[in-house]
């Protein structure tokens, strides 16, 4: 078996401040894949805002990545988790299971590779 033919699922959220270190603003938004509708935080006060996330993937160099066939994932249809293999994701993160971690990270306790079996 391949471990990189698993599938993974990714259900992610956010949350932004849009005015850092200035309290006298305070206003934050945050809502995740699997809901519909974004909350938007002003001054202690909670509101509810409908909305339309889209998820894009990237590599890290900001190039759009597919994964299970698509790089945006409406809101709509990555309420579950964005699900595609193993492959795909590490492909977006520019790595392998054969990758030398020290090429992303360098630390000295790493293995020389990501596969373990």
């Amino acid at each position: 078996t391949h471990p990189e033919l698993r599938r993974i699922t990714v259900v992610h959220g956010y949350e932004v401040d849009i005015a850092p270190g200035d309290k006298s603003i305070g206003v934050a938004f945050a809502s995740s894949s699997s809901t519909s509708h974004m909350q938007q935080v002003s001054r202690g006060t909670f509101k509810e805002v409908h909305n339309q996330l889209i998820t894009r993937i990237v590599t890290p160099t900001g190039t759009g990545c597919q994964v299970n066939g698509k790089s945006d994932w409406p809101q709509a249809e990555a309420r579950f988790g964005i699900t595609g293999t193993l492959q795909e994701w590490l492909a977006c993160a520019g790595v392998t299971l054969d990758t030398d971690p020290n090429t992303v990270l360098p630390d000295p306790t790493f293995p020389k590779h990501l596969r373990t079996t």
